[in-house]
């Protein structure tokens, strides 16, 4: 950048120049991010049910379970799909997902 004009050229998701419109723009990057949702699917022999809640942030945080979910004596696969509002990328990091740990 060579000047603070180069901030009003080109194309931005949120543009303010009062601090009021960047309070704005702040809240609503935040609830972006806040509001983004995650499905998880079950599916136990025919029968296949999904779950939707907000994304909760943080560690050791828990999902919602569909009502089809069930321990089985096998790994089972179970899709998981995260809708995210805002622009860029949502990184997940370190997942760890154990259910039925004694079965």
């Amino acid at each position: 950048m060579e000047g603070k004009e180069d901030c009003y050229e080109g194309n931005f998701a949120y543009q303010s120049i009062t601090a009021e419109g960047i309070k704005g723009m702040y809240t609503k990057i935040i609830e972006s991010i806040l509001e983004s949702q995650t499905t998880v699917t079950a599916t136990k022999g025919s029968d296949s049910s999904s779950v939707t809640s907000t994304t909760p942030v943080g560690q050791n945080v828990t999902l919602p379970l569909p009502s089809t979910f069930a321990c089985q004596s096998k790994q089972t696969l179970m899709p998981i799909k995260t809708i995210f509002n805002g622009t860029g990328t949502m990184h997940f990091d370190n997942i760890t997902f154990e259910y039925c740990p004694t079965q």
